[in-house]
This record gives structure tokens, C-alpha cells and sequence, in this order.
């Protein structure tokens, strides 16, 4: 039906009503539209919620993005010419992702790879990851080796993080391109009361 639609004027909006008929963690991604623009524009997570009750105190999306950055700070947009620019990662539009849990909470991470080209990995160090969901399909519960999980291009994953270190501990959060390790974040115990 949003294909039969007028299209939308330059810089016009409209409201839609989608009836979504299936829970999961989405990637809205318009950037490959917009090829050598002068602007790159941002990936967007779409989360549908479970109409049932989930067993879990916490909800969080993590969506990756890589950006080429020139020498002035300024991204480039896909499609334009890479040279002479340096590979950023954000995570939800940042540098760095940090995150404060209580003891005994139990946190879902909707992990995003918003990425146009890199299959990535994403570590999270001391801690039981969970794997409930694979592009926003229910799977068979399994815990990630070594609390890593490997995403492609696109790709999705929900997993549920036990927080059960005690107070104070920093929890790492590592990517890993395919060149390169490195921390891209922290999770850190809360001292409150579980």
C-alpha cells in the first residue's frame, strides 16, 4: 500500500500507520539512496515490542555505524571517494557507549550492525551473554562464546546480559572490524541495591 502514495515534496513529512504483525529488533537503513551525497544520513533501529511479558529489567539498543571521516571532522556520505579519510565507529550516534546496570539486573541488548560494508564483532568481557534472537527471530537461547557475537552487514542480535559481578566492576565492550580490536565501551556495576 505506501507504494500506490504520492511521493513526499522535498522536505514535506506525513504520518503512517503500520499495523506490525511480528516482535524484533529492525534496521531502518535509507544511506545507500543516497549515494555521494554531501551528507550522509543516519541508520534508524525500529523495535517492535513483545505484547507478552519479558523477564527482563532493562532494554537497550546498540546500533553500530561505521562513518569515513576527512581530515576537517566531516563524514562522508557512501559512494563519494574514501581517500585520504580515517574509519570512525559510533554506537548509538557516539564514540563511546556506556551503560550503568545494577547487580542481579538483567539487561537485553538489541546489537544493531548498521555498518554498509563490514561484518564486525562485538565482545563483551566477564560476563554471560545470552543470545534470545537472530534478525528478529526468536531463537533457541544459547550463550555466545566468550561473550562474543558476530554480526554481518544488516545483521541483528538480541541477547540478555546477567549482571552478576559485583559492585563497581567495569565490564568492557570491544568491536572488532577485521583489523583491528578495540573498546568501544563500558559496562559498569552500579554500587545502588540490586
Amino acid at each position: 500500500p505506501l507504494t500506490a502514495r504520492a511521493p513526499l515534496a522535498t522536505g514535506g513529512k506525513q504520518a503512517l500507520q503500520l499495523p506490525l504483525h511480528h516482535a524484533g529488533t529492525f534496521l531502518c537503513d535509507l544511506r545507500l539512496l543516497g549515494d555521494a551525497q554531501a551528507q550522509p544520513s543516519q541508520a534508524r533501529a525500529l523495535v517492535v515490542r513483545e505484547s507478552g511479558a519479558v523477564a527482563i529489567d532493562r532494554d537497550e539498543v546498540l546500533l553500530i555505524e561505521d562513518w569515513r571521516i576527512r581530515a576537517d571532522g566531516a563524514a562522508i556520505a557512501p559512494g563519494a571517494d574514501p581517500k585520504e579519510t580515517a574509519l570512525a565507529h559510533t554506537i548509538n550516534g557516539q564514540t563511546s557507549f556506556d551503560l550503568s546496570a545494577r547487580l542481579h539486573e538483567r539487561v537485553r541488548l538489541r546489537i544493531i550492525n548498521g555498518c554498509q560494508r563490514s561484518v564486525i564483532a562485538i565482545k563483551i568481557e566477564g560476563v554471560e551473554v545470552r543470545v534470545m534472537a537472530i534478525d528478529s527471530q526468536p531463537s533457541e537461547p544459547f550463550q555466545a562464546r566468550n561473550g562474543a557475537l558476530v554480526l554481518a552487514p544488516g545483521g541483528r542480535v538480541d541477547a540478555f546480559v546477567d549482571v552478576t559481578t559485583p559492585a563497581g566492576t567495569v565490564i568492557p565492550i570491544l568491536l572488532h572490524d577485521g583489523k583491528e580490536g578495540r573498546t568501544v565501551g563500558k559496562l559498569t556495576v552500579a554500587s545502588e541495591p540490586p
